[in-house]
């Protein structure tokens, strides 16, 4: 019988991140599949503002590629048959290609580095009633009542031409006066 090292052993018992490839736009299928599988995921997006307007996009940071956690030890084939799977990244000897720690770290640190802010709890919490300022866009410096808030928006009464006008304004975009 062939003697295993126990650094080795322990090596394949540990839960790494691996790197999956999708089919193209098929991140989200791919990871809705791998989650009915109960296979630990990570998907790094970051968040942008689309020029001349209020709108924010979310976009993907490694645009075809999805992260899954597992040990060698697990049923982790099945990833290579998950419907949205191109393939898993893998080593010259076939098995499945890990990531570090500090790389995984990394890359969810540089997706909150090119973000304009932390979504979906990057906002503060708002009492209706409140008088807030707008930060940035096309009324930026305006005071405004809050109205009420959901989570992605803050609707918001603003005076414009001497009457109050309903409007809402994404969270990151309002500072309490």
């Amino acid at each position: 019988m062939k003697r295993v090292r126990l650094d080795k052993y322990l090596e394949r018992q540990r839960q790494k991140w691996h790197i999956v490839q999708t089919f193209d736009d098929s991140e989200e299928y791919a990871l809705k599949h791998l989650k009915r599988q109960g296979f630990h995921t990570l998907f790094p997006v970051f968040t942008k503002r689309v020029p001349n307007t209020n709108e924010i996009q979310t976009l993907p940071l490694m645009p075809g590629y999805v992260l899954v956690e597992f040990s060698l030890k697990d049923r982790w084939q099945p990833i290579y048959s998950t419907r949205g799977v191109k393939r898993l990244l893998e080593t010259s000897r076939g098995k499945p290609a890990s990531l570090s720690d500090e790389a995984v770290e990394q890359i969810q640190e540089i997706a909150r580095a090119e973000s304009i802010y932390d979504a979906p709890t990057g906002h503060l919490h708002i009492d209706p009633g409140t008088e807030l300022i707008i930060k940035d866009g096309v009324y930026a410096g305006h005071h405004v009542i809050c109205d009420y808030t959901d989570e992605k928006r803050v609707y918001v009464l603003l005076s414009i031409f001497g009457r109050e006008t309903k409007t809402s304004v994404p969270h990151h975009l309002v500072d309490v006066a």
